[in-house]
């Protein structure tokens, strides 16, 4: 049943936006999945945006219930509270607000898997424009890898489209 809520959370979350860069690439790792994506805004306001946990209700409000936030940059964890009922706990493992990247962890995964790690990168490519790059790494079952990777995937694509559809409000 967990499964299938992060499944919705993750189908539930934005549309693409029309004037946005459609460059994407994803790469299917052996134990996850890594996505880039450029995102016709500064990297500094994708930063801002993305660096704040409390965001994510707003850059997937169609998934994300909300989210509840202590400490900020390398001290920081947080709740993930999603539409479906599943809590997902969180804390940032590294971060460096200077290259604009952090990493982070499930604690006490609510899902089938185990070892989750997530490190998103925001590099600036020109005064208008970033790639963000969004890697997951996780282990699971063979009967369960399959449908977290197309849910992954599917979170990490919403998540693209919702940084640029907030960031355009």
């Amino acid at each position: 049943m967990r499964l299938l809520s992060l499944l919705v959370l993750w189908s539930l979350v934005a549309t693409a936006h029309a004037q946005e860069s459609t460059t994407e690439e994803a790469i299917y790792l052996p134990h996850g999945i890594m996505a880039s994506h450029v995102i016709q805004r500064p990297a500094a306001a994708v930063w801002g945006l993305i660096s704040d946990w409390n965001n994510l209700g707003r850059i997937a409000p169609g998934g994300v219930k909300r989210t509840v936030m202590t400490g900020s940059g390398p001290t920081a964890t947080w709740v993930i509270s999603t539409q479906t009922g599943l809590d997902v706990p969180e804390r940032m493992v590294s971060y460096n607000a200077t290259l604009q990247s952090m990493t982070y962890t499930m604690i006490d995964p609510p899902l089938p898997l185990r070892n989750y790690v997530g490190t998103i990168n925001v590099d600036p490519v020109s005064e208008t424009a970033c790639v963000v790059h969004f890697t997951l790494n996780f282990e699971a079952t063979s009967d369960k890898r399959a449908g977290l990777m197309t849910a992954f995937r599917d979170f990490q694509e919403a998540y693209f489209t919702g940084i640029i559809t907030v960031l355009s409000e």
